[in-house]
C-alpha cells in the first residue's frame, strides 16, 4: 500500500460532490452494481447462498427480504463491529447503498433500461491468484447426505514438499459450494492426521480442532465470500517438508445428496522473507457454563513476553456463544485497544480477519478476551434440550473460548533490509531515476523495519528507522517494514549514497542522483495519475462537481521542484513565500502558462504549490491534462476539471 503524507490542503478529497439523480434507482443501473460489489460472490448459482442475485429475474422475488436484511445489516455477512478501517476485505454496505436498495424496493423494484447493465461478473471457480504452486486435493470424494445434522470432517492431505517452504497465499475451491460452509487448515508435520483416519481417504470426525497440536507456522481458514490475498510483503507462513495438512471442512446439508472434492491451492512466497507469521492461541479451558444461564462470562488473557505485531485474529466459540470481545491491554495496565468485537456471534460465520495495519503488542502488554455464552432454553442453537452444564471440550455439545492470532516477532529479521535504486521514487509521481533537493520521496523494500509509524512532522528517527542521503540525515514522515517516506536534504547534490538503517542496526545502501529538479504533482488518490490534488482560490478541492472556471486561478500541489529563495532548512516548512530558483512552466490542456507563484507551501516541509491562472480562452474543458516542467524535467500528467 502506498502511504503518502496526509496533507491538510487536500484532505477534502474524500468529500467529492455528486449530482442528485432525477429518477429512482433501478436494478440495471444502481442495484446490480451494489450486488456485484458486495453480494454476488456468494449469491450466484452453485455457491452457498440460497438464491442468485446475478440477474433481475432471480433477484426480484427476494426484494422485500433483501430490504429487511440490509436494514438489519445482517447482509452482507460481516460479524465484527469493526469495519474497513481496521480489517482488510471488510464486507458492508454504506448508508447510501442501503438507501438505494430501500428506495428501489419502495418503488416497486423496477428493472430499468437494459442499456444500463454493466458487464456480468464471471464466477468460474478458477484460481483467482493464478495457478498455484501446489494443489492439495481430498484423496476421494466425500458423500454429503441430503438432510441431517451438520458434518465436521478432517481430511489428511500429504504436502510432499522436499524442503521447508514459505507460503504467502492460499485459496480453497470447494467441490460443491452448496454444502461446503467453511474450512480450516492445520499444519501437521508428523502426519498425526493420517493415523486418525479409520477409512483411508475418508477423513475423520473433528470439531473445534483437528485432534492434535498443529504446527504454529501455518494456520488458515476460509468461508464463503472470502477472497484469497497475499500476506504482507516480506512476511510468509511456513509449511515443513514432508508434512501433512489437516483440512477441516464444515458441511451443511442442502436438501440434495451430493459429493464434495475440495481443493486447496498453495502459493509459495515470491519475495525474500524477513518474518514468519506464526499462530498464537489465547485460551481458557477452565470453565463450566451453568444450565439456564443466558449471559455467562468467560475471560481469558495472555501476557506478551516481547515486542510482537498482531497480523490477524480469529475468535472461536461453539453454539452457545453470543458475544466475543478481544482487546489489548497496554503495558501500563490502563490503556485498552479493541482488537475485535463480535456482538452477535454465529458459529457459521467465522474465520481469520486481517488487520489493515498490524497491531503493535509491546512487552508486558496483555491480550484479553471476554466471551459471553447463552446456555438457556431460549437459545435456538443450544444443542442440549433441556440445557445441561457445559464445559470445555472437542464435541459439538461442548464449548470453547479461544482467540487465535497470526503474529510476527519484532526481534526476528531473517534478512538484512533490502531496497533497490528503482524503488526510490518521487512521493507524488512515483517516478524513479533521480531526486531533487528538498523533494519528498518514498523508498520501497523488504525488511525495512518491524513497526508502522506516521510522524506529525518530520523527524530524524521513526519506528526505529533512519535514512541518510549523501551523509546528511534525512527527515522522515512515514515508516513501515516495506516503505519509508523522507525528504531529500537540500544539502544533497549529484551522485550520492542513500543509506537506510534498521532498528537492529543493519543497513542497506543504494546510489541516488540528486539533480536540479524532479517534479511530481500530487493526485487525489495518491497514485500520481488521474485528478490532481488541486484547489480553487477559496481552498476548495477541484472535482467534477466543483470544476475550475476558465480564467480562474488554481493551486497545484507538488514536490521535487528544487531549491528555493529565500532558502529553507531541511525538515522545516517555509514561514513565508519561498520561490523556486529554477523557472517553472505549467502546461494546461496543451497551453504553456507561466505560474503566478511557484515555491514552497508555507508551513509544510518539502511541499510546493504552483498558483496558475487557467487561460480564459482555453479550448479544452472537462478533464484537462496538466504537467509541470522545471529545469527541463517534466512531471507526471494529472487532470483538473475545467468548465
Amino acid at each position: 500500500m502506498r502511504a503518502n503524507l496526509r496533507l491538510v490542503l487536500w484532505a477534502a478529497a474524500a468529500a467529492l460532490s455528486a449530482s442528485a439523480q432525477s429518477t429512482g434507482p433501478t436494478f440495471n443501473k444502481e442495484v446490480v452494481r451494489i450486488f456485484q460489489a458486495n453480494c454476488q460472490s456468494c449469491h450466484h448459482p452453485g455457491d452457498i447462498a440460497p438464491f442468485s442475485l446475478m440477474d433481475y429475474a432471480s433477484a426480484r422475488p427476494w426484494a422485500a427480504s433483501i430490504q429487511e436484511q440490509v436494514l438489519l445489516k445482517a447482509m452482507p455477512p460481516w460479524k465484527p463491529a469493526q469495519g474497513a478501517g481496521v480489517f482488510r476485505g471488510a464486507r458492508g454496505l454504506s448508508q447510501t447503498d442501503i438507501d438505494t436498495l430501500t428506495n428501489w424496493v419502495k418503488a416497486g423494484s423496477p428493472e430499468g433500461d437494459p442499456a444500463d447493465l454493466p458487464a456480468t461478473l464471471k464466477f468460474n471457480g478458477g484460481w483467482e491468484l493464478g495457478q498455484p504452486d501446489l494443489v492439495l486435493t481430498m484423496p476421494a470424494p466425500f458423500n454429503v447426505p441430503a438432510t441431517g445434522a451438520d458434518i465436521y470432517r478432517c481430511f489428511s492431505l500429504p504436502t510432499n514438499l522436499p524442503a521447508n517452504t514459505y507460503i504467502s497465499a492460499f485459496q480453497v475451491i470447494p467441490g460443491d459450494a452448496t454444502v461446503a460452509h467453511h474450512a480450516v487448515m492445520y499444519s501437521d508435520p508428523a502426519g498425526i492426521s493420517k493415523t486418525l483416519e479409520k477409512v483411508p481417504g475418508q477423513g475423520y470426525s473433528c470439531f473445534g480442532d483437528p485432534g492434535f497440536n498443529p504446527d504454529p507456522s501455518f494456520l488458515a481458514a476460509w468461508a464463503p465470500g472470502a477472497r484469497p490475498s497475499f500476506t504482507n510483503v516480506g512476511t510468509a507462513m511456513q509449511i515443513p517438508k514432508n508434512g501433512y495438512m489437516a483440512l477441516q471442512l464444515h458441511y451443511h446439508p442442502s436438501g440434495t445428496a451430493t459429493t464434495d472434492l475440495t481443493r486447496v491451492g498453495i502459493y509459495f512466497s515470491t519475495w525474500p522473507v524477513d518474518k514468519v507469521v506464526s499462530a498464537l492461541a489465547v485460551v481458557n479451558t477452565d470453565f463450566t457454563i451453568p444450565a439456564g444461564n443466558s449471559h455467562y462470562l468467560v475471560k481469558g488473557s495472555q501476557t506478551i513476553p516481547s515486542s510482537w505485531h498482531l497480523v490477524n485474529v480469529f475468535p472461536h466459540m461453539h453454539y452457545l456463544g453470543r458475544e466475543s470481545h478481544v482487546s489489548l491491554l497496554g503495558a501500563d495496565g490502563k490503556t485498552t485497544t479493541p482488537l475485535i468485537d463480535i456482538n452477535n456471534w454465529d458459529f457459521n460465520w467465522q474465520g481469520f480477519y486481517d488487520y489493515v495495519q498490524p497491531v503493535a503488542a509491546p512487552p508486558n502488554s496483555k491480550i484479553q478476551f471476554s466471551k459471553y455464552f447463552d446456555n438457556s432454553a431460549n437459545n435456538p442453537r443450544n444443542p442440549n434440550s433441556p440445557p445441561v452444564p457445559v464445559s470445555w471440550g472437542e464435541q459439538t455439545t461442548d464449548e470453547m473460548a479461544v482467540a487465535f492470532f497470526g503474529i510476527t516477532q519484532d526481534s526476528q529479521h531473517l534478512i538484512p533490509p533490502t531496497i533497490g535504486a528503482a524503488n526510490v521514487v518521487n512521493a507524488a509521481s512515483f517516478a524513479a531515476g533521480t531526486a531533487a533537493p528538498g523533494a519528498l520521496m518514498s523508498l520501497f523494500g523488504i525488511g525495512l523495519g518491524s513497526n508502522w509509524q506516521t510522524a506529525a512532522g518530520p523527524v530524524q528517527t521513526l519506528a526505529g528507522t533512519k535514512v541518510s542521503v549523501g551523509g546528511v540525515s534525512a527527515p522522515l514522515f512515514y515508516a513501515s517494514p516495506s516503505q519509508v517516506s523522507f525528504q531529500v536534504p537540500y544539502e544533497a547534490s549529484g551522485a550520492v549514497n542513500l543509506t537506510l538503517t534498521r532498528e537492529d542496526g543493519k543497513t542497506a545502501t543504494v546510489s541516488l542522483t540528486v539533480g536540479e529538479a524532479h517534479p511530481g504533482i500530487f493526485s487525489v488518490d495518491s497514485s500520481g495519475t488521474g485528478p490532481a490534488a488541486a484547489t480553487l482560490a477559496d481552498a476548495s478541492l477541484i472535482s467534477a462537481g466543483n470544476p475550475a472556471a476558465r480564467g480562474s486561478v488554481i493551486v497545484l500541489y507538488a514536490t521535487g521542484l528544487g531549491r528555493v529563495t529565500p532558502s529553507a532548512a531541511t525538515g522545516a516548512g517555509a514561514t513565508g513565500l519561498s520561490t523556486c530558483v529554477n523557472p517553472v512552466q505549467v502546461t494546461v490542456g496543451g497551453r504553456s502558462v507561466t505560474p503566478i507563484y511557484a515555491g514552497l507551501t508555507p508551513g509544510y516541509a518539502g511541499l510546493y504549490q504552483v498558483n496558475v491562472q487557467i487561460p480564459a480562452d482555453l479550448a479544452a474543458t472537462g478533464d484537462v491534462p496538466v504537467t509541470l516542467t522545471v529545469a527541463g524535467v517534466a512531471s507526471n500528467s494529472v487532470t483538473i476539471a475545467v468548465r
